[in-house]
């Protein structure tokens, strides 16, 4: 009878526990948490690929029957579905990928877009198409393609999965080779089709938001959403993904010995409160300078269970000449950035062996070592992690510390049994930076004349550059008598007239760069008359 009592004492208590922390409010702002990251592009890196069918893509006719849409109350539904082709011009008017046409796809690989289990192939006989059922949540499927993988296999991000060829455009793909890519909730590509972004649904977040690409949103009911749009070049002119080749830290598992030969690296802190500070140094990120960054983030990859909630700052090392960790260990590095990222790691979201996590966005944090004077595309970048406390004592299985895989990650015998990490990528850091926008060069003319003298003002400082600063000016006469142009490279400029000037209609082309390192330009014309009527 006591041992009954003591049983639903606990079970009421621990009911109790389970009431507030659910109601418990968010303490931290959302950009601050530690979040699985979204999917990469199934394809290469540093390729344009457009969507040649997007979601919700009507039947065009009674003969040409769509499968983004669920007018036959299909399961699973593929109306939240993407097609794409390597060319600009596949999208036809109806909707749908053109009908008969290689599209450059043959000989392509298609990669994974995240961690997870090939749940099965798709698409009858042809096996062309197989569902990713993903560790982050949810599952997607994937097409068209002769596999490389198997029933049940676990591949990691990145892993080639197969490889078109000309002959898949019989598989009942329209006559069309193309990626076919849609995400579900269930973990088997059954049910819950939804759009490629990041949301909630009763509780659970799902995250599959292309990575460097916004939210692929559903546009409320509207037809071919997105078809015809451009994937990397519209949203992403760089995508860099730079592994890291040196990390080092404090150990706090062997006295804490800051060491750059780890198996593992960690944030946290040692058996005598002290905390710990870790770092990962990338020798040839080939970040140009001054590019305008749109987002980096590091991608960590957990190596063991971790429960410590954490208060984390991530800094850098303001150096264009940043050295590897064999002369000094990470919390030596001076001087730092100004700018930094906060993370919090809360302890209701534990890390497991194999996941990957990804930071914040360290995106003012390079854009202030880009823009730094001496920075070169040969600089190497040193991330630095400090702990600056905890978020409540919840320590789990390994003390008051979390732990990642470290570029020196050795094999290890379990039991007799060998496991290879060979296949875990050390940190890695994913820079994205969107396309430069061209300047807009505004030409005017102000022209007098008083008592037989003449005067005319060029002047270009209505010229703006939407997303920085108009660099430099260049005016040029195109047509007329030849005036003379005082200081041409300056955005307003005085024309000297000649002696006798018998010109009557002239016009001049003001260009303008912006201070972009990837230097676009535009150019305007602006006509004068010197006797209005020659223009009449």
């Amino acid at each position: 009878m006591k041992y009954q009592v003591k049983k639903e004492i606990r079970h009421w208590f621990s009911t109790l526990i389970f009431i507030i922390l659910f109601f418990l409010p968010q303490a931290y702002a959302a950009e601050e948490l530690g979040t699985k990251r979204g999917i990469f592009l199934p394809f290469d890196t540093g390729q344009t690929w457009y969507v040649c069918q997007g979601y919700n893509t009507p039947n065009p006719s009674p003969e040409v029957d769509a499968s983004h849409n669920n007018d036959n109350g299909e399961d699973p539904d593929f109306t939240y579905s993407l097609d794409f082709s390597l060319r600009a011009d596949s999208p036809s008017d109806g909707g749908l990928c053109s009908t008969g046409t290689d599209t450059g796809v043959s000989d392509e690989y298609i990669f994974a877009p995240g961690d997870g289990v090939i749940d099965g192939f798709r698409n009858g006989d042809f096996g062309d198409a197989v569902c990713l059922s993903l560790d982050s949540g949810g599952s997607l499927w994937l097409g068209h393609f002769k596999p490389y993988v198997e029933e049940k296999q676990r591949v990691k991000a990145y892993q080639v999965l197969g490889k078109f060829n000309v002959g898949d455009k019989g598989n009942g793909n329209n006559g069309y080779a193309h990626i076919h890519i849609s995400a579900y909730t269930s973990s088997n590509c059954t049910s819950g089709n939804a759009p490629l972004e990041n949301f909630v649904i009763n509780g659970k977040n799902y995250n599959f938001k292309l990575f460097g690409v916004p939210n692929l949103s559903d546009l409320e009911q509207a037809k071919k959403q997105y078809h015809g749009m451009a994937i990397n070049s519209s949203f992403i002119s760089n995508n860099s993904v730079i592994e890291s080749d040196h990390d080092a830290g404090q150990n706090p598992l062997v006295g804490c010995d800051a060491n750059s030969n780890h198996n593992e690296n960690y944030f946290g802190f040692c058996a005598d409160g002290t905390p710990i500070t870790s770092g990962f140094h990338f020798k040839t990120p080939q970040l140009p300078p001054s590019m305008d960054i749109n987002s980096a983030r590091l991608l960590l990859a957990v190596d063991g269970p971790g429960y410590t909630p954490l208060k984390l700052e991530i800094k850098a090392h303001k150096s264009n000449t940043s050295n590897d960790f064999s002369n000094q260990m990470p919390h030596q590095y001076t001087p730092l950035t100004t700018h930094s990222a906060q993370w919090n790691l809360v302890g209701q979201l534990p890390w497991h062996l194999g996941d990957t996590w990804e930071s914040p966005d360290l995106k003012h944090i390079t854009q202030e070592l880009v823009d730094a004077i001496g920075w070169s595309n040969t600089s190497p970048l040193t991330l630095i992690v400090n702990t600056l406390g905890e978020l409540g004592n919840n320590g789990g299985e390994f003390g008051r510390s979390r732990r990642v895989v470290a570029s020196d990650r050795e094999d290890i015998i379990i039991r007799g049994k060998k496991i290879s990490y060979n296949k875990i990528r050390p940190a890695r850091l994913v820079v994205t930076s969107l396309p430069n926008k061209p300047p807009k060069a505004i030409a005017k003319a102000y022209y007098k004349e008083a008592k037989r003298v003449k005067r005319l003002l060029l002047s270009g400082a209505k010229s703006f550059d939407p997303d920085g600063k108009v660099k430099t000016y260049l005016w040029k006469q195109v047509s007329g008598e030849p005036l003379i142009l005082s200081r041409p490279n300056q955005k307003n400029v005085r024309v000297k007239f000649p002696p006798a000037y018998s010109g009557d209609v002239v016009t001049f082309r003001l260009t303008v760069t912006d201070d972009s390192i990837y230097k676009a330009q535009d150019s305007a014309l602006v006509t004068v008359c010197i006797e209005v009527s020659a223009c009449s």
